[in-house]
């Protein structure tokens, strides 16, 4: 039993240190991956808010959701957002129902009509915000934040990727007794990009200030794949 696991020993030795030769024609690689990552401050905001109206006619649920909506759009283009930053997610119309001993009965129409806004000014999101819910706005839908153009964070994070796998590749290769060559072949996976710490903080706010509002960073990851020559 000795033997065979003395045996069994030198030959892992060979196969896993630099000493071994190499198949004619065929190069000795590490395959390694890599990973960069770049924040960038959030610049754009995104708020999806509607006005949700009720009666027990359908036409002056109507009528008062359009009145509402119209408050809110003037409110929010009195504050510099542009008419083409504004567009309608959805709008629909139905009656209220429920059952009582077998029985459905209908109640009040409903009426909701939703928009986004485009923020191109993280900072006036909170006063945006205010300024509709006093024009009309009564249900909250989403807040989202972006940093616009991110092919710049992209190139940086493709970079840190790459000295990310480099420095895998020689650690590794060094503790084997190796040394790192030339690289073989790069696979990049699709960058991806992500928006973190985007949440409206519903705190108790003093009077006359607006919503407080954290726009939080967007973070751009690149992933490669990179297979080094080893010596």
């Amino acid at each position: 039993m000795k033997k065979i696991f003395a045996l069994a020993v030198s030959v892992l030795f060979a196969f896993t240190s630099c000493n071994f030769k190499a198949e004619k024609n065929v190069p000795r690689t590490i395959s390694v991956t890599g990973k960069g990552t770049v924040k960038l401050d959030n610049e754009k905001a995104v708020i999806s808010l509607s006005v949700v109206t009720r009666s027990a006619s359908v036409l002056t649920a109507t009528e008062d959701n359009a009145k509402k909506m119209e408050a809110v759009r003037n409110s929010l283009e009195s504050l510099g957002i542009g008419k083409e930053n504004i567009s309608t997610s959805s709008f629909y119309i139905q009656q209220e129902t429920s059952y009582s001993n077998g029985r459905t009965i209908l109640g009040q129409y409903v009426v909701s009509n939703s928009i986004n806004i485009l923020i191109s000014s993280i900072e006036k999101t909170g006063q945006l915000i205010d300024v509709a819910v006093k024009a009309g706005a009564n249900q909250f839908d989403s807040l989202s934040f972006s940093a616009g153009e991110t092919s710049d964070a992209e190139k940086q994070a493709r970079i840190l990727a790459l000295r990310d796998a480099e420095q895998k590749a020689v650690t590794l290769a060094s503790t084997s007794g190796c040394s790192v060559g030339k690289i073989i072949s790069i696979k990049e996976r699709p960058a991806i990009t992500e928006s973190i710490s985007n949440t409206v903080l519903y705190a108790a706010k003093k009077e006359n200030s607006s919503t407080p509002v954290s726009g939080g960073k967007t973070s751009v990851s690149v992933n490669v794949e990179v297979v080094y020559e080893i010596q």
